[in-house]
């Protein structure tokens, strides 16, 4: 039962990458809503399994030896970024593998740990610093949900559209995912440690960002 769990654990990067990309392209382009309106029961059933599931979750570590609210967020946040990193990846090598036309090899990577990096594990600070596809993915599925979350907002506020109950929930979901991707923008922007996002990944994935939001935008003109 373990082997199998363990085993299935990469297909949850089905659900978590597509709620890191539908929402926030139907947000940005105002395209049709995919998540219940407010007054629709439904709604209510989508809070109520989002709040008990990260409630029990959250109870299950705090009741453990060496458990924190800190330690919890830190590991709903991996959670997340093993979803959109290195759980389609190797999905994906693995399915490449099976029709033959890859041979999967190890990388073999430094596992040498400088003092820097030691007080960054201890402090519970996140360490990216290194060039990796895995980078790249990371920063553009943050930095979607970023522009859509603020895109979505400042819509409301300019009473553009008053049809905040259509997209109420994809908005609460960007917001959730802007507030967890804080170590990901800091990394990105504001640190200068060993530990920073590389500039040639921050720049790659901007780039992408862009390129997939000049992708979508004529699609939504046809919707």
């Amino acid at each position: 039962m373990v082997y199998t769990h363990l085993s299935l654990w990469g297909i949850l990067f089905v659900p978590i990458m597509f709620y890191g990309i539908i929402p926030q392209i139907s947000l940005i382009h105002d395209l049709p809503i995919i998540f219940p309106k407010v007054h629709d029961p439904w709604f209510l059933l989508y809070i109520s399994l989002f709040m008990v599931t990260y409630t029990r979750d959250m109870v299950d570590i705090l009741r453990s030896d060496y458990g924190s609210f800190s330690k919890w967020w830190n590991d709903q946040r991996m959670w997340l970024i093993r979803g959109v990193t290195s759980y389609p990846f190797k999905i994906t090598e693995a399915l490449i593998k099976q029709m033959g036309f890859y041979n999967i090899g190890f990388e073999v990577t430094s596992k040498v740990t400088d003092k820097d990096a030691n007080y960054r594990y201890k402090k519970g600070i996140f360490d990216f610093g290194v060039e990796s596809v895995f980078m790249v993915s990371l920063g553009l599925f943050a930095l979607m949900s970023l522009v859509a979350f603020f895109v979505g907002f400042f819509r409301i506020l300019s009473m553009a559209d008053t049809r905040f109950e259509d997209s109420a929930l994809s908005l609460l979901l960007c917001g959730f995912v802007v507030f967890n991707c804080w170590p990901i923008y800091e990394a990105m922007l504001f640190r200068e440690d060993s530990g920073r996002i590389p500039r040639k990944c921050v720049k790659l994935s901007i780039s992408l960002a862009i390129a997939l939001y000049f992708v979508i935008m004529p699609i939504s003109y046809f919707s």
